[in-house]
């Protein structure tokens, strides 16, 4: 019997990194070894979906993924938004465990956003397509306003639930990035 759980925990496991090797190979474009991973995905809303969506508060998404293995693998991610009324940027941080330390599904990511600030699922529709979903939004804050009152999560409209991204340059994530090096990374990528 304790064969069996054994054999099953070492079984799970292997499925689980699995999991993680095929999610960094569809964001990465390669497994993580050293190095950190990283991918951009964006979308801009045109005045016409917005006019079609007069609940939707947000004009525009960009979504900066970074993969870490340090002891385990990790990820990182990094969001920013536009809004109809204020026009300026609004940042959130977050977590997002491995795959095989979540459980979750192939090619599915749940981050929680630092400071209790909600939860961002996404899930890799193909290599250059994901949905980012924010089933109660989130909270953000302005990271060029000093007086900002600290992440708010009143600015999304009740069609602010579900974005579809498109992958991206790297460069178009550098607002997003907090360190030298990742901004050099992504530079390099295509």
């Amino acid at each position: 019997m304790r064969l069996a759980l054994i054999l099953t925990g070492l079984t799970l496991a292997s499925a689980a990194r699995a999991d993680d090797a095929a999610l960094q190979a569809q964001v990465f474009g390669h497994a993580l070894g050293k190095d950190a991973g990283f991918a951009c995905f964006s979308r801009v809303y045109d005045k016409p979906h917005l006019a079609s969506h007069p609940r939707q508060n947000v004009t525009s998404i960009m979504l900066l993924v970074k993969g870490v293995t340090e002891d385990t693998v990790h990820y990182n991610a990094s969001v920013d938004f536009r809004f109809r009324k204020s026009g300026k940027h609004f940042q959130a941080y977050g977590e997002c465990p491995s795959v095989a330390v979540e459980g979750g599904k192939p090619g599915e990511l749940h981050c929680g956003i630092d400071c209790d600030g909600g939860t961002i699922n996404v899930n890799l529709k193909d290599a250059d397509t994901l949905l980012v979903k924010l089933p109660d939004g989130i909270a953000v804050s302005d990271p060029a306003d000093a007086n900002d009152q600290g992440p708010s999560m009143g600015r999304f409209g009740s069609d602010d639930k579900v974005f579809k991204l498109t992958r991206v340059s790297g460069s178009n994530c550098l607002p997003l990035a907090a360190e030298d090096a990742d901004k050099a990374a992504l530079k390099a990528l295509k």
